[in-house]
């Protein structure tokens, strides 16, 4: 059996809720456009009138899952910019 261990979410300040809600609002357009465009083309896409949660940190893993990309890139972009899986920050984005 596995050992398990609770991680628990770190508490954003009041800011980084404020940042993270602005960039919600800027990707939404961008999304709604690339799963019509994924549809249009006979892809497999979530629909483009997809409403996500008003939380900004639920909604940017929602995003990221119905993003259409491939497990390899939902991971970082999950993460977001600056962390590595270990979650120590690093200067390097995704």
């Amino acid at each position: 059996m596995a050992d398990v261990e609770e991680w628990p979410e770190p508490d954003l300040a009041p800011a980084a809720t404020e940042t993270l809600a602005g960039a919600m609002t800027r990707l939404m357009p961008r999304l709604r456009r690339v799963l019509a465009a994924s549809s249009e083309l006979g892809e497999r896409a979530a629909p483009a009138t997809i409403e996500l949660d008003d939380d900004p940190v639920l909604a940017s893993y929602q995003a990221v899952a119905v993003a259409p990309i491939g497990p390899a890139d939902q991971q970082p972009a999950a993460r977001g910019p600056g962390r590595d899986p270990t979650g120590s920050t690093s200067s390097s984005g995704c």
